[in-house]
């Protein structure tokens, strides 16, 4: 009985000690006012008030042991050094709230990171990392994980027993495969993946009801989660250069989204769901596989559309009156057709590299068109119906087999700059030439009468003429 009592008495004893030299943590605004010192000898002459340690960019190749001895420590930061591991007393700072060891040589975390219980903020970005510790599912408080720029295969089994993680980064490591665990991570907002090796998205990550932003650029995936439109708060989503050969029907859920980057990918075609994206304001898909021209009449508040470099022959706009840019060079397309007051506020169009063998057929007056950009196609002659296009500042119908150019082309009142180089043309009309705000003209390439190319150059001083 009396050696239960001493042996209670002595544990008693040391729980007091401990108390005395590991304070209560301080609040966030303590913290704000609280002193940063820069110096650790300077720190140590104060160790029971020094709550935050700075010793970053001081050419440091390790930390000394007697860190230990700051025991109300809550932010370390010893970024842009020569360290290459930590020590390991580091880990019995168990205020520590923040640290942020990036920039630096460190190859590995040791698994005593879990004894780091009411850290907050972890930020070992740009170091040699190659796999994070099992130990860090032990850090149930940390909220913002950044692992950014290392060589990182794999994240542990238990990232989900961080229930409080609202920030992952992991861009640019080499990871593969993401744990299943990481649809329990219920707080997170951010995530970031781009310029990994990913291959799949386990289906646990449509849980994530609160994820606002998911980056998966430049990864391997050839498919997402049958289930992605879940996630319905997410407002940003990037998923150019990956290997995805479609969408998932229930993409047309995320309705916050307003800017879809799919391009450099195996697209073949767009769910019809695509349309329910009501707020999409952007949508690139160049550098795909498209064979038909998707449907997206009802993206009412479409602004900018990308299809370069895809496979399509037949075009025609319905809908889509707020769009201002039309992206659609360098496919197979035969024909375009503007379906009545559709595209009516378009500024910037641009169909080179195509099939076209006459420009675009529109039954009403494009009164907003600025840019038309038809170089290399299959175009004849430039036809009355050019006259719809009456705010054209930019013209560019050079390497087709164009020989003749009506005169309504003289009707361009507000034309700035007019290509017709490396065509069939003999003569144009001169109204063309006297155009008020014609600038910029490029005639080379065709086979003028000399006679007329003297009348061009007479015709209005201080054009740029090449003819």
């Amino acid at each position: 009985m009396m050696i239960r009592k001493i042996a209670l008495f002595i544990v008693g004893i040391i729980i007091a000690i401990n108390a005395v030299g590991q304070g209560k943590i301080k609040s966030k605004e303590y913290l704000s006012k609280a002193k940063t010192y820069y110096d650790l000898k300077e720190a140590l002459q104060y160790k029971r008030s020094v709550y935050k340690l700075n010793l970053e960019s001081q050419k440091l190749t390790e930390i000394s042991s007697k860190i230990a001895k700051l025991k109300n420590l809550q932010e370390l930061t010893i970024a842009y050094n020569d360290i290459e591991s930590l020590p390991p007393e580091i880990f019995n700072l168990t205020n520590l709230q923040k640290l942020i060891i990036k920039n630096n040589r460190i190859k590995s975390i040791p698994e005593d990171i879990g004894k780091l219980v009411n850290l907050e903020l972890l930020d070992c970005v740009q170091n040699n990392l190659t796999t994070l510790p099992d130990g860090i599912a032990k850090c149930v408080n940390i909220k913002e994980l950044k692992l950014a720029e290392n060589q990182i295969s794999r994240l542990p089994e238990g990232i989900g027993e961080l229930k409080n993680l609202v920030n992952l980064d992991a861009f640019s490591n080499n990871i593969e495969i993401i744990p299943d665990g990481i649809g329990n991570c219920s707080k997170l907002e951010y995530l970031d993946l781009d310029w990994n090796k990913i291959i799949e998205l386990p289906a646990s990550i449509c849980r994530l009801q609160k994820l606002r932003e998911l980056r998966l650029e430049k990864n391997n995936l050839s498919v997402l989660p049958r289930a992605i439109g879940d996630l319905q708060m997410l407002s940003q989503i990037k998923l150019q250069n990956n290997n995805l050969t479609k969408l998932p029907e229930s993409f047309g859920k995320l309705k916050l989204i307003t800017n879809l980057n799919l391009e450099k990918n195996k697209l073949t075609e767009l769910p019809i769901t695509i349309s329910q994206l009501a707020d999409l304001r952007q949508l690139n898909v160049s550098n795909n596989k498209l064979a038909i021209f998707p449907l997206l009449k009802d993206l009412s508040s479409l602004e900018e559309l990308n299809l370069s470099s895809n496979s399509l022959v037949d075009v025609k706009f319905e809908g889509m009156n707020n769009l201002k840019s039309a992206d659609l060079s360098i496919n197979k397309i035969v024909k375009v057709e503007i379906a009545g007051e559709s595209i009516r506020n378009i500024e910037f169009l641009d169909l080179e590299m195509n099939k076209l063998k006459s420009f675009p057929s529109s039954s009403t007056v494009l009164l907003e068109l600025k840019t038309l950009n038809l170089a290399q196609n299959e175009i004849n002659s430039i036809e009355q119906n050019i006259s719809n296009f009456k705010a054209l500042k930019e013209l560019n119908a050079s390497d087709n087999h164009i020989g003749q150019i009506s005169r309504n082309v003289g009707k361009l009142v507000e034309l700035e700059i007019l290509s017709l180089a490396n065509n069939k043309i003999l003569l144009i009309p001169m109204e063309i030439v006297r155009l008020p705000k014609l600038k910029e003209l490029y005639l080379d390439g065709n086979k003028m009468y000399s006679w007329h190319i003297k009348q061009i150059k007479k015709a209005k001083k201080g054009l740029k003429l090449d003819i």
